[in-house]
């Protein structure tokens, strides 16, 4: 709902509120398993494998954003509820991220907005970009040797410009997993 202000110039957006015990659906962005515990309570959450979700409550995901950000900004962990994201203002930041079920949108990008997207992510949205492709490639779900070889090409080059990686990444060479 957006309010103006005492003088009608600038628009005042209210946000929504949430409890501490709202349940959130936070999801894994790791390639493995994610851990957080919590230094104040100890209490712990364990994320199994990529693309799993919990529900935590919203008192925890301003722990985990007050005492390591980086958690929701590399990002290890994926808010997926988009008030929660609007209120934490990462819904910008989170356009630069593909969701499993939204690699297809990426796919379909031009060759120069699949290239912007490249430069502009994190590195780790970029690993998981890797691990989705290798993925789709082995279902056969992706079959554009040309965007493939253009999303290896440019992650490859990213990473040298930015000494990511010691190795180049090859989406062509034998994938076991899962």
């Amino acid at each position: 709902m957006v309010k103006k202000n005492i003088e009608g110039n600038i628009p005042i957006t209210k946000r929504k509120s949430f409890d501490d015990n709202d349940l959130i659906n936070v999801m894994n962005y790791t390639t493995g398993e994610c851990i957080w515990i919590n230094p104040t309570t100890s209490r712990s959450w364990s994320w199994g494998s990529f693309a799993s979700v919990l529900q935590i409550p919203f008192s925890e995901i301003v722990v985990i954003k007050g005492q390591k950000p980086a958690y929701f900004t590399k990002p290890y962990l994926v808010i997926l509820d988009d008030d929660v994201v609007e209120y934490f203002n990462y819904k910008d930041f989170y356009k630069l991220i593909v969701k499993p079920d939204k690699i297809d949108e990426f796919y379909n990008l031009s060759n120069e907005d699949m290239v912007e997207f490249l430069n502009k992510t994190t590195s780790e949205v970029r690993e998981v970009i890797v691990r989705l492709t290798k993925q789709s490639m082995k279902n056969n779900t992706f079959n554009d040797s040309f965007k493939q070889r253009l999303i290896q090409s440019t992650i490859n080059e990213i990473n040298k410009k930015n000494n990511e990686n010691y190795f180049d990444i090859n989406l062509f060479e034998v994938f076991d997993e899962e």
